[in-house]
């Protein structure tokens, strides 16, 4: 497909253009008028530029975007707002289910292993089951309900150490189809919980437990705003910080290599910056020193 996907505000003018076969996208700075000949003259150029780079797409994203293939993009806002009051109502459920159950709290903060090999493998393929199917797919579902365009669905490690399921979307220069997308994935783990804990209570098989507690565990991870998890992009695009981690990491690397900065920025922001970014080598090393300590154990 070559296409060329742009986005304009009220006014008709064009904000950002992107590309679907490199899979960029670019903020347009000056004023470009829809169907102008400097919008022509942009799409030309986009499409010089690319020279030997194609985006990594995969078959999976194709069939989506086919499948998936809404008529017309859900307003943004109405869209927040009903996943706000579905992420709400979830939490509840999941607070009542273990205000009504305390021995499931207790089996997720147990280490005891009361299961077989069998039951762990079968829990660990549950886990990754409702990882793709239901947490991965409600980004796609959200994606395409606002009218963004699936790349592919793929696994990585993060950072060279976590190994992660990942949905690679067209970017967009809208601020709350990002939030929107972020934030399905926070309602996707609650729904997951709430699943496992109704079918661990209801058929009482371990691997239920086994995958209830990788998820729980998934759950609170996603929450770690040093890191660009689904929490992280959905709260710093809210509040209009999209840039921040960006530009906190390039201030601190300044700051340490006592070099020049173009980043203007108040003695308050600049703490704030340097701040967080000591928050995430110290949480680096603390992951560092539990795998050695771990490695070291496991030798003697």
């Amino acid at each position: 497909m070559d296409k060329i996907i742009k986005e304009y505000d009220n006014s008709n003018n064009l904000i950002y253009i992107a590309d679907f076969v490199t899979g960029k996208g670019y903020k347009v700075k000056n004023e470009v008028k829809k169907n102008s000949d400097t919008e022509l003259e942009l799409e030309k150029h986009i499409k010089k530029i690319r020279g030997d780079k194609r985006r990594q797409n995969n078959f999976f994203g194709i069939l989506v975007n086919k499948l998936l293939n809404f008529k017309k993009s859900l307003d943004d806002m109405k869209l927040f707002k009903c996943l706000g009051w579905l992420y709400i109502l979830l939490l509840i459920v999941l607070i009542y289910q273990f205000t009504s159950n305390n021995y499931i709290l207790n089996s997720l903060l147990s280490i005891q292993n009361n299961y077989s090999s069998w039951e762990f493998i079968l829990g660990i393929f549950l886990f990754f089951i409702g990882v793709i199917c239901i947490h991965e797919f409600s980004h796609i579902l959200i994606a395409r309900m606002s009218n963004i365009l699936v790349l592919k669905l793929g696994a990585k490690f993060k950072y060279y150490i976590f190994p992660i399921i990942y949905v690679k979307a067209m970017p967009t220069s809208f601020r709350m189809k990002k939030v929107n997308i972020a934030f399905a994935g926070l309602i996707a783990d609650l729904l997951i919980i709430n699943i496992y804990i109704f079918l661990y209570l209801t058929l009482e098989n371990y691997f239920f437990l086994i995958a209830l507690k990788f998820h729980f565990l998934l759950f609170i991870f996603n929450y770690n705003i040093l890191l660009p998890t689904d929490f992280t992009q959905a709260f710093l695009n809210l509040i209009h910080k999209e840039k921040f981690r960006d530009t906190a990491f390039k201030n601190f690397k300044t700051l340490v290599l006592n070099s020049n900065s173009d980043i203007n920025v108040n003695k308050t922001q600049k703490y704030i910056y340097v701040l967080y970014s000591l928050l995430f080598v110290v949480f680096w090393l603390f992951i560092l020193m539990n795998i050695i300590l771990t490695f070291i154990n496991a030798l003697s």
